[in-house]
């Protein structure tokens, strides 16, 4: 991350970074959810993962009692939880502000 970075851009940076982890870590447990395994497994088998502070242990079983859940969806859910935010535009606005960042980026 470069200093000459706003407060504004480095927020939009640590969100969508904590969205695109929680994007990965939801995938794991959705390919996990397609045959049994407990809540308790999960997070002895992914200890690190930033996802279980960020979700209850009611939404997880949720996830792997076989309902069909989209993790892009749910992991943008959580952030928005994450940073008390209600709108989804908030985080296309994040992308869009990275993008124009990177671009005008000199070189």
């Amino acid at each position: 991350m470069t200093h000459d970075d706003s407060p504004a851009l480095r927020k939009s940076r640590e969100r969508a970074k904590l969205c695109e982890t929680l994007i990965d870590e939801l995938r794991t447990i959705y390919r996990r959810s397609h045959r049994y395994c407990t809540v308790e497994q999960l997070k002895q088998d992914y200890p690190d993962f930033v996802l279980w502070s960020h979700i209850n242990d009611h939404e997880l079983r949720k996830l792997l009692s076989g309902d069909e859940f989209r993790p892009r969806d749910f992991a943008k859910h959580l952030t928005l939880r994450a940073y008390s935010l209600t709108s989804l535009d908030t985080l296309k606005d994040d992308r869009r502000k990275i993008r124009k960042a990177e671009r005008d980026k000199p070189h």
